[in-house]
């Protein structure tokens, strides 16, 4: 992802600070299309759907000691 840097300058940044807005996006769609799920619902669903959608192996994001969960799938 592309964050602003200082000196008005761009730089290609990773990790969960980057991740946190799109994470909390997801979540937010999630909620307002199952309102009658809890937290825990709602985490194990985003999870799941971030594990299945990362193929296994080292060095692609089915790779959890540097992807984490996987890859976020916007729910529909």
């Amino acid at each position: 992802m592309v964050s602003d840097w200082p000196g008005g300058r761009y730089a290609a940044l990773a990790g969960t600070s980057m991740a946190a807005a799109h994470v909390t996006g997801a979540v937010a769609v999630a909620a307002a299309l199952h309102p009658d799920w809890g937290s825990d619902r709602l985490a194990a669903q985003l999870a799941s759907d971030a594990a299945a959608a990362c193929p296994p192996g080292p060095h692609v994001c089915g790779d959890h000691e540097f992807y984490g969960a996987g890859a976020l799938v916007l729910p529909h």
